[in-house]
Parts: C-alpha cells; structure tokens; sequence
C-alpha cells in the first residue's frame, strides 16, 4: 500500500504547479504581443473561464479579438460568446451572429451550435434546425441532442408560419 503524501509535500505541489501557471501565461503574453494567434486565445480563454485567474472578461476582450482577427477559431467562438451574452463588452446579437457564422463556415461545431441556440431564442426554427444539424454532423452530441429533443417534442419548433414536415 501507498504512502500517502503529507501535507508538505501537497503544499510544494501546489506551489510548483502555481509556478509553472504563472510561468506558462508569461510565455502565452510575450507570444501574443507577436502576434501569436494561438497563445492569444489561451490568454482570452483563461481570462473568459477564470482558470488559474480571477475570470476577467474585460481583460479577456483583447487577447480574443486578437486571436480571432488572426483566424484563430477558438479565439472567435469565445469573442463571440462575450458578444451574445454581453459578458465585459456590450451585448451585441448581430456581431455573436457574424463571428459564429464565420467560424461554422470554417467547421467549428461549437459555433454552429451557439449559432443553433441563437436562431432558437429568436424564433427562427428553419434555421435553428440547420445549424443544429450541421454541428451534429460535425460531431457536437449537444447539438444531436437538441435536434432529437426538438423532433420528439414539436412543440419546441413549431412557431408561427412554420409546418412540420
């Protein structure tokens, strides 16, 4: 049977993997200020989660649109979340729309299924249904989820001037 670790030696864990976060988000801000997509995006991203700081997501405004104006896909699905929801940058539906249309075109299927869920809330099932279904293809079980959830209770698209065929 295993010793288990002390108390010291967990607190030693715990700082060194402090120190190595730390070290790591240095090295992500030097790589971002040369235009390193990547790196900006895991900077955004860590801001946007509060992963390993406090979550800012004014302060996770910069590195994403950095990231995404570089391409970067990952960096654009979270921008355009803080754009759906408002989270540290005014509340902007039709700029969310932009950003997730952009990135589903270029086979995120976490875009597609944010582009889903928008189009739901905005009561528009014909497309809520494509975007669903192109992130299900995709492989986003979400969003495979919704499209049967939806099929099995019609209720949930039959809005107004649309039949279920």
């Amino acid at each position: 049977m295993a010793a288990s670790k002390t108390e010291p030696e967990d607190t030693a864990l715990t700082a060194e993997l402090q120190y190595l976060r730390i070290e790591a988000m240095t090295m992500h801000i030097k790589a971002c200020e040369e235009n390193n997509a990547k790196s900006c995006s895991v900077i955004g991203q860590m801001y946007f989660k509060g992963d390993g700081v406090k979550q800012d997501f004014k302060e996770a405004f910069t590195p994403l649109k950095k990231a995404c104006d570089q391409g970067e896909i990952r960096g654009c699905t979270l921008l355009g979340l803080m754009y759906e929801r408002g989270d540290g940058v005014p509340q902007n539906i039709g700029k969310a729309i932009e950003i997730h249309q952009k990135d589903c075109r270029f086979g995120d299927p976490m875009s597609c299924r944010n582009l889903a869920e928008l189009y739901e809330k905005q009561l528009d099932g014909t497309k809520a249904v494509t975007f669903y279904q192109k992130a299900c293809d995709m492989g986003d079980t979400f969003a495979c989820n919704a499209l049967i959830r939806n099929y099995r209770f019609t209720d949930q698209f039959n809005y107004p001037n649309q039949k279920r065929q």
